[in-house]
């Protein structure tokens, strides 16, 4: 196994890994957080939300990792493009961070909730809903830097068929997409709804198994660009 296809390896199960991690993660955070009672319940359920966080955590790591796996990959046809991909999923980890650091910050206010026990205090609610649109504003945010980032991936791939093009298309389409979706939820339309995430959910499970089993097409005499050679 030849050093491209050792990364293409571990950049399919990072992407597979940050699926995974993310969707769980989010699912036990949803259960609690995302219900009437959560300034009730966060507090008892801490240790479930404590471990939706490390798993987005997980995530975490795990998106910017695919940034660095893919920079010597990208390097090869575009420094430019190598290093947009790699500051996009830096800036996607760094926002995702935020918007963990925004949800446990739910348990200390779910638990001076339950200590005021039977007061009747609107600031409660108030800090809440802050929270939790704080939280997904820096979900929103980060989701736009991953779609920038992955149209100029999905562009490479594409331009030097470093991945069967049909599947790079689904790409573009996909991230193209929840661009749009985000951007419009920012501006207050909200258009498209849940099914927008459709094909880019379909990329990021189609693409990291086609790395996982076959690999990059990279031709054997592609070396590093200078700079200034930049196909962008």
């Amino acid at each position: 196994m030849n050093k491209e296809r050792k990364t293409a390896v571990v950049i399919g199960s990072l992407f597979l890994l940050s699926t995974t991690t993310f969707l769980i993660g989010d699912e036990i955070i949803a259960e609690i957080v995302y219900t009437s009672d959560y300034l009730k319940e966060s507090y008892p359920n801490s240790n479930k939300i404590g471990l939706g966080a490390i798993l987005q955590l997980v995530n975490d790591i795990s998106v910017v990792s695919i940034g660095i796996m893919f920079f010597p990959i990208l390097a090869k046809y575009s420094h430019k493009v190598a290093l947009a991909y790699l500051g996009s999923r830096i800036t996607e980890g760094v926002l995702l961070l935020i918007s963990a650091v925004s949800l446990l910050s739910i348990i200390p206010l779910s638990e001076e909730y339950v200590k005021a026990a039977g007061v009747d205090e609107p600031y409660f609610e108030t800090f809440g809903v802050l929270l939790k649109m704080a939280r997904y504003s820096a979900f929103q945010l980060a989701m736009i830097s991953l779609s920038i980032g992955s149209l100029f991936l999905c562009y490479l791939l594409y331009k030097y068929k470093l991945i069967p093009r049909i599947i790079t298309i689904v790409g573009i389409t996909g991230y193209g997409l929840l661009l749009f979706k985000m951007v419009s939820e920012i501006l207050g339309c909200n258009l498209g709804g849940e099914t927008l995430y459709i094909p880019g959910a379909l990329y990021e499970i189609i693409m990291p198994l086609w790395l996982f089993f076959k690999g990059f097409n990279v031709p054997a005499n592609v070396t590093c660009q200078p700079k200034s050679e930049s196909p962008l």
